[in-house]
């Protein structure tokens, strides 16, 4: 039995370590004229700032390198990194593309964009996403467990999570584009101004809404509050822009900053 043991224990730590040969943490600077949309595909935690620079920057803390024996050789069925930081780029247009390869899963990526730049970001892991400062639209996805956490921003935005929570905190609200904040099953948190003008709809099949916001009603008949969670259209402010909060089993907290 000890013996077995043993073998259990050491295939453990080998299933745990034996792929943990990193590439510690490396920066990548990329051309961003004529940039002005970055589209990312991640595996591992994102965060993206925006900043006053013309140039685009990936800093990873680590990621996987292949095993000493693939030198030389390509992994079958995955695209191979082109930058030094473990990503594919390729550029069309006016967009430049951004996705982290297989072996990126353990390290966490930082990307520095022009804060004026507009962004697309697809998690397709169990990651969490952060975005700062960006003044672009903004549309980002989490097909799974990830939470996505937004500040600094103005909008137009669309977020879509299954199970994780999403944040967002205004600096300001742009009344151009209606904005759509949802999650399957994560709570909704979105802090805005003050004096913001806004339309919003609120809908949870299973959550409830808090805020301390003074929601002018359209229709007393039109709200729905019990057991089946809660639907609502208000104005604040008067009204404005189109803000879609929606949580199918989660809160839906609405704050003034």
């Amino acid at each position: 039995m000890d013996i077995v043991m043993k073998h259990v224990s050491f295939l453990l730590i080998f299933l745990m370590f034996g792929f943990g040969i990193y590439a510690q943490e490396q920066t990548q600077r990329l051309d961003a004229h004529k940039i002005k949309w970055v589209k990312i595909k991640s595996k591992s935690k994102i965060t993206v700032v925006g900043y006053d620079k013309d140039e685009i920057q990936i800093k990873i803390d680590a990621y996987n390198l292949p095993p000493e024996k693939a030198k030389g050789l390509k992994q079958y069925g995955y695209k191979q990194a082109n930058t030094d930081v473990g990503f594919y780029m390729t550029k069309d247009g006016e967009t430049m593309y951004l996705e982290s390869i297989r072996n990126v899963g353990k390290g966490e990526a930082t990307i520095f964009v022009p804060k004026n730049m507009s962004l697309v970001i697809d998690e397709l892991g169990m990651y969490d996403i952060s975005v700062e400062n960006v003044e672009g639209e903004i549309e980002v996805s989490s097909s799974l467990a990830g939470a996505v956490s937004i500040h600094g921003v103005s909008g137009p935005l669309t977020i879509n999570t299954s199970t994780g929570d999403v944040t967002v905190d205004f600096k300001s609200l742009k009344q151009s584009t209606p904005l759509s904040i949802s999650s399957l099953a994560g709570e909704v948190e979105v802090k805005l101004p003050v004096k913001t003008k806004a339309d919003v709809k609120v809908t949870s099949s299973m959550g409830e809404l808090y805020t301390n916001f003074d929601l002018e009603v359209e229709n007393e008949k039109d709200v729905k509050v019990g057991m089946a969670g809660i639907a609502l259209k208000g104005k604040i402010n008067k009204g404005g822009v189109l803000i879609n909060l929606h949580s199918g089993t989660g809160n839906i907290y609405l704050r003034k900053k």
